[in-house]
């Protein structure tokens, strides 16, 4: 549910420890979605690629780099938003 559309909404909540190391990291679709100059999407498989061999966390900042690079010049049609929580050791 987006935040801000519904007056009063409830909301589950459930507490999450990050241990020494660990990050959270929140994206929108405008991540999975980025297109690069062929119309190619950098996808759901890119990501976890991506983390699996970046160093980190944090891996925001670089997440960003990583997706700028790889549009090169193509036309932004997406929000692109990373939120990242993380926990140093």
């Amino acid at each position: 549910m987006s935040l801000g559309v519904v007056p009063s909404p409830v909301y589950e909540t459930e507490e999450i420890i990050i241990e020494p190391g660990q990050s959270i990291l929140f994206i929108t679709d405008g991540v999975t979605e980025a297109r690069n100059e062929s119309d190619e999407l950098f996808a759901s498989d890119r990501l976890p690629e991506y983390v699996k061999t970046a160093n980190g966390p944090p891996w925001g900042n670089k997440l960003l780099n990583e997706i700028q690079t790889w549009r090169a010049n193509a036309e932004i049609t997406d929000d692109l938003t990373i939120l990242e929580i993380w926990r140093d050791l």
